[in-house]
């Protein structure tokens, strides 16, 4: 074999080589989930009103004597009580799992698989997802009410963005609240 064509054969299987080890070591850190771990307090200036997103959502706190509304009252009486107990939040994250504590409520999800919550007497079937640098987790509850969390951790670490959904029986329309943490120092 011509000494032009056996470097010319090198060259190129040595810049295949380097473009693979390239790509696969992009592939790996596009990959790598954000670790979300640290104490967080809630930035209520720049977050979205909860309180007037819950009623807007929820209708107002009479009845009429309905079951429906009944279950709607209590969706909504849990909603004002969970919304004051998000004022702080500390996260706790394995490669398998992530853990939040606020004000003495443990919530963990499972990376890539359903898992089942209990909440007083309310089962959640689970979903915790990545997708891409955002994490996901999606709970549905028996009586028809789909909740959903999107969490963005802004590059300079110190802000965590929650898009917060919920949606379903028996809400009178969606609910949607985008709410900012600051990292605590």
């Amino acid at each position: 074999m011509p000494k032009a064509r056996l470097l010319s054969l090198r060259l190129s299987v040595g810049l295949l080589a380097a473009l693979s080890f390239i790509g696969l070591g992009f592939m790996a850190s596009a990959a790598a989930p954000v670790d979300f771990s640290g104490k967080w307090t809630l930035n209520a200036q720049r977050s979205d009103d909860i309180a007037a997103a819950i009623g807007n959502a929820t209708g107002p706190e009479t009845l009429k004597g309905r079951s429906d509304k009944i279950e709607r009252l209590a969706v909504q009486t849990w909603m004002k009580a969970r919304a004051d107990e998000i004022r702080t939040l500390e996260i706790e994250q394995t490669p398998t799992e992530i853990k939040f504590l606020d004000q003495g409520t443990v919530s963990i999800f499972y990376f890539g698989r359903k898992h089942v919550r209990q909440i007083g007497p309310e089962k959640l079937e689970c979903q915790t997802r990545w997708q891409g640098s955002q994490l996901v987790i999606e709970q549905d509850a028996a009586i028809g009410l789909r909740m959903s969390n999107l969490f963005t951790l802004q590059p300079d670490g110190k802000q965590l963005v929650s898009a917060v959904q919920f949606h379903g029986k028996p809400l009178q329309k969606p609910l949607e609240v985008r709410l900012i943490y600051d990292r605590a120092k």
